[in-house]
């Protein structure tokens, strides 16, 4: 079912639940090993029941930290959802399964992204 914009119901949920996770984990969260955790994106179940959160860690990729990362956030999952149907309005806030996002592309996508944040020694910061 579409409403009067044209997008699903599922792309709104994805959207709306990849933002709260996001703020959840850069907010909500005092395990040091998910500060460098990137959301990539979210998919919920057609029946809205189930959602994949992909995931990335900015920069330094290697295999401990990921693997530090993904225990973090099996320990995590619980807080992180309640704290995210608290900030979200649902009535039910679908089951998080966080999958670690390896694709290269997408790496090096991110990576570029937040090298552009940084001021090259030319720009002027006031």
């Amino acid at each position: 079912m579409q409403n009067n914009k044209g997008y699903k119901r599922t792309e709104r949920v994805n959207s709306t639940l990849q933002r709260a996770v996001s703020e959840v984990l850069s907010q909500g969260v005092s395990d040091p090993a998910l500060s460098a955790v990137i959301v990539m994106g979210v998919d919920v179940s057609p029946d809205l029941k189930n959602a994949t959160v992909y995931w990335y860690l900015a920069k330094e990729n290697d295999e401990e930290r990921v693997a530090t990362a993904k225990k973090a956030l099996s320990r995590a999952v619980g807080r992180i959802r309640n704290q995210v149907a608290s900030s979200v309005r649902m009535k039910v806030v679908p089951r998080l399964r966080f999958k670690y996002d390896d694709d290269i592309n997408t790496r090096r996508h991110i990576e570029s992204l937040l090298d552009g944040l940084v001021p090259s020694d030319e720009e002027s910061v006031d």
